[in-house]
């Protein structure tokens, strides 16, 4: 398949190793090989059909349907139980997918997003798959995982941490464009 990822913005070496500060200008956005989702891509696919609804499958969430962590005062929309903390991931696959078919787009392990971070690129202003700011510090996450309550599993929920932030609650989800 043809690459995604270039070490620099002339796109002349095929990024395959090694740490590179990869840029927006480096990727080729319109090749067919697999890479990670910019964070609006990562949002349509969690969402599925279901575009206005808190999680990909409805507005509720309970332990049947995603990996997550309840507190002892449930939140409105968490159907419970109370009070479980799972002690690690599950198995790819587990609970339900959504309605594109996709497994595990809530609770489990937080999902690596291409986008930089930033509190305010991401919303009206930039609607149409933006690729997000770029430069910062900080790589956006999605999904929420087994540590967290079930607010982070939400499908607006952005998060964010380091590019080099490694932790067994933390993975990553590829895709492939289909031009």
């Amino acid at each position: 398949l043809p690459p995604c990822y270039y070490t620099d913005a002339s796109r002349t070496t095929v990024y395959r190793t090694g740490t590179v500060n990869l840029q927006t200008n480096f990727v080729n956005w319109t090749a067919t090989g697999y890479r990670l989702p910019t964070e609006a891509e990562w949002e349509r696919a969690a969402r599925g059909i279901l575009t206005t609804n808190r999680f990909p499958w409805g507005n509720t969430i309970r332990h049947s349907q995603a990996c997550y962590k309840s507190a002892l005062d449930l939140l409105a929309y968490d159907l419970g139980p109370a009070g479980v903390a799972p002690a690690m991931t599950t198995p790819v696959g587990n609970f339900p997918p959504n309605s594109y078919g996709l497994f595990d787009m809530a609770g489990n392990v937080s999902e690596w997003c291409w986008d930089y971070y930033s509190p305010t690129y991401y919303g009206p202003a930039n609607t149409n798959n933006p690729l997000g700011p770029s430069g910062a510090a900080l790589r956006v996450l999605r999904g929420g995982d087994w540590e967290d309550y079930p607010n982070y599993a939400t499908c607006a929920l952005r998060n964010h941490m380091a590019p080099t932030y490694v932790r067994n609650f933390v993975g990553f989800q590829i895709g492939r464009a289909h031009v």
